[in-house]
């Protein structure tokens, strides 16, 4: 019996997500397919629905955003930090960035979308309704390359080991 309550207090919460997601669906229905009648708002709802939701529940100085990490070719740095003979780089967009905004700056905010240095990020997630199977080779690569940005030590792809 041990651990039941708070199995059953998730299940609430993630029963209570996908109702709230129902009532988008009642009030812009699709006619032709399930689903509401604007895939790019569909997705966008779903995003925004777990953005809102995860942030309930962060510490204080953790932020939900979307939007790039941006990866700045630092010519100088302290006790030998720089990133010599380096170029700019970024990610994709991504869905969610969980973010320390607390410790780190943000390059560009407009709402919820930004333009991060890695050094903040603290999690990133891709959200699909639908995940097909096409789409999982595609978005473990987009997740590994933006991984990629925050560390500084790179390890071997695990995207070459889906199938």
């Amino acid at each position: 019996m041990d651990g039941k309550r708070i199995q059953d207090y998730w299940s609430q919460e993630v029963d209570a997500l996908i109702a709230t997601y129902r009532q988008f669906e009642t009030l812009i229905p699709s006619q032709d397919h399930q689903g509401s009648a604007h895939h790019g708002e569909d997705g966008r709802f779903v995003e925004e629905l777990l953005r809102e939701y995860l942030s309930k529940y962060l510490p204080k100085g953790l932020e939900i955003l979307t939007g790039f990490i941006l990866r700045p070719a630092v010519k100088t740095g302290i006790a030998g930090r720089e990133r010599k003979n380096d170029i700019d780089k970024n990610s994709s967009q991504l869905d969610i960035i969980v973010y320390d905004s607390e410790r780190y700056p943000i390059f560009q905010r407009f709402g919820n979308s930004s333009i991060v240095p890695p050094e903040g990020v603290v999690a990133i997630i891709s959200v699909k309704k639908h995940l097909n199977d096409g789409d999982i080779i595609k978005e473990c690569q987009a997740l590994w390359h933006a991984s990629k940005l925050c560390k500084t030590q790179y390890s071997d792809n695990p995207c070459d080991n889906v199938s």
